[in-house]
């Protein structure tokens, strides 16, 4: 099945992503995570005063680089974020992608919450039940804003999304329409997409070379 182009046009932060505490601090200070310790500093009123409580993503300057996104099922934008399953690794998944909604900042609550429920609707939606995949698909669509286009020649049609929540939601989808599945590295326990469309076939077991070869290694030593 031929898929039609996908393609996202969206910026981040050169120098970086940093976590916030937006609990109720002393005037005029605020703190940022530092590996696993809590560092309290002073700061000057910004923008984000406003925002809720609690830990937040938030680019570390107002600095700005754009860059282009496109479709590949290979290395999907959306497993890479499923598979970030903790804080410190949705650091650089967000300094790589930027942040799902727009904007300078998130909180944590909001895209642990995001990444949870991407994972169950990208599950139904590959399965190949058509009873689990045809309402997940249909739940996706709704709220994805899109503009078709042509491109090329001969012309091909691009669909072009415009934020990166709707792109990694179109991943999804177009990964349900060309009967895509998914599995778990039976090494590291990482979601993984096969079969058409991915590079993989219906049967890998690993996400990876590397994992495929420590799952040989305890195998053959009896594990």
């Amino acid at each position: 099945m031929t898929l039609p182009d996908l393609k996202l046009e969206w910026q981040r932060c050169p120098n970086g992503v940093e976590v916030i505490d937006r609990a109720p601090t002393p005037p005029g200070t605020e703190i940022v995570r530092s590996g696993l310790l809590p560092i309290r500093r002073k700061v000057v009123p910004t923008l984000y005063d406003k925002v809720s409580d609690g830990w937040h993503f938030r680019f570390k300057s107002p600095d700005r680089e754009r860059f282009l996104q496109t479709l590949n099922l290979e290395e999907p934008v959306v497993v890479r974020f499923i598979n970030a399953t903790t804080v410190d690794s949705l650091i650089p998944f967000f300094m790589l992608y930027g942040l799902p909604d727009g904007g300078d900042e998130t909180s944590v609550e909001v895209e642990t919450t995001r990444r949870s429920g991407l994972t169950r609707i990208l599950e139904k939606a590959v399965s190949g039940n058509p009873s689990r995949a045809g309402p997940a698909i249909a739940k996706l669509s709704k709220d994805i804003q899109l503009r078709p286009t042509f491109d090329g020649e001969p012309a091909r049609l691009v669909l072009q999304v415009g934020s990166l929540r709707d792109f990694m939601a179109m991943e999804i989808l177009l990964a349900g329409v060309a009967g895509v599945r998914h599995g778990r590295c039976r090494a590291c326990g990482r979601l993984f997409l096969t079969g058409p469309e991915t590079g993989g076939r219906l049967t890998r077991q690993f996400c990876n070379a590397g994992c495929r070869q420590r799952g040989f290694r305890k195998t053959q030593n009896g594990g």
